[in-house]
């Protein structure tokens, strides 16, 4: 998407901008945006997820082929009259997270590649998904994503489609060894530690990682160029898993994430 600005960067056009890879399987791709808009992460959150989906975009998939869950009242994140969130942020196989894992994603081959990315706050093998009671703190079962949750969905999902999961969080780390596994991809922001999410978005592994991903390098090289951008920023340790042994960042692991685009 090309989108033009003024100097208070106020959208005065915007229109989408499509790569098409003849002959190749660009996949689909979910986007989970968690928390609620009462979450002091909220601005960071909605940034980030609005910048993978026109990353996403400009590396050639369409609006159908990413399922984008957000948070109530929020569609078109860049106001150009165009919805680009699909349903709410919740756990239901109706139209929520269960839907977009077992069902919509049975639309592509089972050999497509699938790409999960989701944003907001996270604790030991859990991430706040939406603020249903509205009390601004993840204190109900449904609003909460366990990683258990996650790998049932995933796990539903043929050895053959390769998937790449990459989850911004605190404690992100807590999700890699429940979702390694054959043909996947799995990436964290942090180990047991806090990720740092500031400034809009701006500064965090996502930003930087998105970015390179934008400029048409790997999910390896783009990980390896955020982790090097963040060293300055926070202690945090990001985390990858591609060989399926569930121990992150070991010599084995990179050469799956190396390969994949």
């Amino acid at each position: 998407r090309i989108t033009v600005t003024d100097t208070a960067n106020n959208v005065t056009a915007s229109t989408p901008l499509q790569i098409v890879h003849d002959g190749i399987d660009v996949g689909q791709a979910i986007i989970i945006a968690g928390g609620g808009q009462s979450d002091h992460l909220w601005p960071d959150t909605r940034n980030l997820s609005q910048y993978a989906y026109d990353v996403l975009q400009s590396r050639g998939l369409s609006d159908d082929q990413i399922y984008f869950l957000s948070q109530p009242g929020d569609r078109d994140l860049d106001n150009d009259g165009i919805d680009e969130i699909d349903a709410n942020a919740t756990l239901n196989d109706t139209d929520g997270v269960e839907y977009a894992l077992t069902t919509w994603t049975q639309e592509a081959q089972s050999d497509s590649p699938l790409f999960v990315y989701l944003v907001d706050h996270g604790g030991a093998g859990s991430m706040w998904l939406n603020d249903s009671n509205g009390s601004g703190l993840a204190d109900s079962a449904e609003e909460i994503l366990t990683v258990d949750m996650l790998r049932a969905h995933l796990d539903t999902l043929p050895d053959t489609r390769p998937i790449t999961v990459f989850y911004e969080a605190c404690k992100a780390g807590s999700f890699v060894a429940p979702l390694a596994g054959p043909n996947r991809v799995i990436l964290t922001s942090a180990g047991n530690e806090n990720a740092t999410i500031a400034v809009d978005g701006n500064i965090s592994l996502s930003q930087y990682f998105f970015s390179a991903i934008a400029s048409g390098r790997s999910v390896g090289e783009s990980l390896s160029l955020a982790s090097a951008a963040m060293t300055v920023i926070s202690p945090q340790v990001p985390r990858l898993d591609d060989d399926g042994d569930g121990a992150a960042n070991g010599q084995a692991d990179g050469l799956l994430a190396d390969a994949t685009y």
